[in-house]
């Protein structure tokens, strides 16, 4: 039973003296929130120090509050009673839980995009590789995460990389705007052309590389056989225009 409330107390929750604490919790349990003991003899047992739980306002709000609990005992060193205070942290949880739906939908916007997408930490490895990645490159998650990016080029362009990965970390490098072509490698070891955008972002202070690349090993093929053609069949214009000029 509550024996004394403070003016604050009062003022967000009502009169409070006389009532029972737990009681007030009962309603606005739930398998997200840690709560407290439900009953004052288990909180003499447990004695727990800190807990979050709602607790409706007297405008019938709900309202998140973080509870610590300071106990008093007697001289046998029995929890005799409890002074609990309160911080309302509502806006602070309802940021948290924004920012993790936005992580949510982040997450499945980069698991259905089609080109890899793929994050690099300070150190070249790999923290991050999306589905796309997977199909394009053949590895999965659990096989790339924490390996060195220098696993994705082919063996000869390794010191180059790893040189102007280190130069762009340390800022003597900028990263070119535009989007880039290169030679890449996939897990059985053929060849991959791809289109690669990257951008540096800081986390605390750990720098951190996010890279997204296209798969355009048939375009340039394809390209390849256009050029060839035009190759053969300018050639074989010129050797028609040289032997009517003979004739």
């Amino acid at each position: 039973v509550i024996t004394l409330a403070n003016k604050k107390a009062c003022e967000v929750f009502g009169e409070l003296q006389g009532k029972n604490w737990f009681e007030l919790h009962k309603h606005y349990k739930s398998e997200a929130q840690p709560h407290a003991p439900a009953s004052f003899q288990l909180l003499q047992v447990q004695q727990v120090e800190n807990f979050i739980s709602p607790m409706q306002t007297k405008s019938g709000r709900l309202r998140i509050t973080v509870w610590h609990n300071a106990y008093i005992k007697d001289e046998q060193n029995r929890v005799v009673g409890v002074v609990i205070t309160g911080k309302d942290v509502t806006e602070r949880e309802q940021a948290v839980e924004a920012l993790r739906e936005s992580e949510q939908r982040f997450r499945s916007v980069i698991q259905t995009a089609n080109d890899a997408i793929l994050t690099v930490d300070n150190s070249g490895k790999i923290k991050s590789w999306n589905r796309a990645a997977e199909k394009i490159f053949g590895y999965t998650a659990e096989e790339i995460i924490g390996q060195s990016f220098l696993l994705l080029a082919p063996r000869q362009f390794h010191e180059a990389h790893q040189k102007i990965f280190d130069q762009v970390l340390k800022g003597d490098v900028a990263l070119p705007k535009k989007i880039m072509e290169g030679a890449t490698i996939r897990k059985d070891g053929s060849p991959l052309v791809g289109e690669f955008s990257v951008s540096i972002w800081k986390s605390g202070k750990e720098l951190n590389s996010t890279v997204l690349v296209r798969d355009i090993t048939e375009r340039k093929e394809a390209e390849e056989r256009l050029l060839n053609s035009e190759f053969v069949l300018k050639k074989q214009a010129q050797e028609l225009t040289d032997m009517n000029t003979s004739l």
